[in-house]
């Protein structure tokens, strides 16, 4: 539990401080892709080795029900009475375009095709998100579960020769015309992670949080002698 929209920078953290856990965090699409945009970008950039599992059910359901970053335009709210003017945010596309190097969708509604999508993201080296779709009782009636089930297609069963593993392709799905959702392992590549980047982080095959960081007194003189 962290500041709102800080989730993935806290567990950059974590896992920079311990490169033996395999980190998870979750946002929503509100926080993710609203105020904590920026560092999710970053550290998507930077290809950090931790699991993000975006739950997107596409408006702020936990206050009054405003419209989100990932709103459709027209989405009526409390703060947007005549209609939401704003273009969205694909979760996916940002993802892609930042450089995660694995990116899937999922939903809510097929918890069991869902859990496979984390299993692979887990087993991925580098930074993983995982956007997936939700719905909102409260606030968005009319995306239900049965509305999901008609505007979702799984990537493997209707793109047969698709390839996760092509920018372009993955580019091209993402910015397919009309309201249907494929779902599935969209974009995977590998590139080293930042931790492996940075030698100080292993000292003797050690992660971070098992160094020796002790000072002896005339390192601390040294030190002080430096700055006073």
């Amino acid at each position: 539990m962290t500041l709102h929209g800080r989730a993935v920078t806290i567990a950059s953290g974590a896992h920079l401080a311990n490169t033996d856990l395999k980190v998870f965090v979750i946002t929503g699409d509100g926080d993710g892709l609203g105020i904590g945009a920026g560092h999710a970008f970053h550290n998507m950039r930077r290809n950090i080795d931790i699991v993000h599992l975006l739950e997107n059910n596409e408006v702020y359901g936990l206050t009054k029900g405003q419209y989100s970053p990932t709103s459709k335009p027209g989405f009526k709210t409390s703060t947007s009475p005549e209609g939401s003017i704003e273009a969205p945010v694909n979760p996916a596309l940002f993802a892609l375009t930042a450089g995660a190097t694995f990116i899937a969708r999922g939903f809510s509604g097929d918890p069991k095709y869902t859990a496979s999508l984390i299993e692979k993201a887990v087993q991925h080296k580098g930074y993983a998100i995982i956007d997936i779709l939700q719905t909102c009782p409260s606030y968005q009636k009319g995306q239900d579960t049965n509305w999901y089930k008609e505007h979702i297609y799984k990537i493997e069963e209707e793109k047969t020769d698709y390839d996760p593993s092509d920018l372009k392709q993955a580019f091209d799905l993402l910015n397919e015309p009309g309201e249907n959702y494929p779902i599935g392992l969209i974009y995977q590549a590998q590139r080293p992670t930042y931790a492996e980047q940075v030698p100080a982080l292993f000292q003797n095959n050690k992660p971070l949080v098992e160094h020796d960081l002790t000072v002896d007194d005339s390192t601390v003189e040294k030190i002080k002698a430096s700055y006073f």
